[in-house]
């Protein structure tokens, strides 16, 4: 399997990963929250205690077509396909780094906003989605951008027609 599938693979397997670190602890931020009558509304508004899980299938369904789109542009070797994951993937990679650098400073700002959320769990399930994606974006990257061999594919010329010899 070359290096591009196989990163289409782990773009699957990262994103059913997060749908499902996001399910259970979602579910269980949402419940806990209910219990302390902090998101009611959500389930008012919803009607369901299934309303993190759909949310997140669907959420995260829309992601993974998106995405296996611009997987299928990447393996026919477009080189714009490669921008756009590599712009996403930088995204992602700062994401996590500042979410985890100002975590304990988001803690504080979150604190002041009490509707019955424990504002800590909600930051633990964002640490370790981004987590989760530090590791798959931060390998696509070292793939589409510095791998030698990757971009040798995007960046190779045409080859050049044969000169006529005299």
């Amino acid at each position: 399997m070359n290096k591009l599938s196989q990163l289409r693979v782990l773009f699957v397997i990262y994103m059913l990963a997060k749908t499902v670190v996001e399910i259970i602890l979602g579910s269980r931020i949402c419940l806990e929250s209910l219990d302390a009558g902090g998101v009611s509304w959500l389930v008012r508004f919803f009607g369901s205690h299934l309303t993190v899980p759909i949310l997140s299938i669907f959420g995260n369904g829309i992601l993974l077509f998106l995405g296996l789109g611009l997987f299928y542009f990447l393996l026919q070797k477009t080189d714009w396909a490669r921008t756009v994951l590599l712009i996403v993937g930088w995204i992602n990679v700062v994401d996590a780094l500042s979410g985890i650098l100002f975590h304990s400073e988001a803690s504080r700002i979150l604190s002041h906003f009490s509707f019955g959320i424990d504002w800590d769990q909600v930051l633990y399930l964002d640490r370790v989605t981004d987590i989760l994606g530090l590791i798959y974006w931060g390998y696509l990257i070292s793939v589409l951008q510095f791998d030698s061999r990757v971009r040798q594919d995007f960046f190779s010329s045409p080859t050049e027609p044969v000169r006529e010899q005299h």
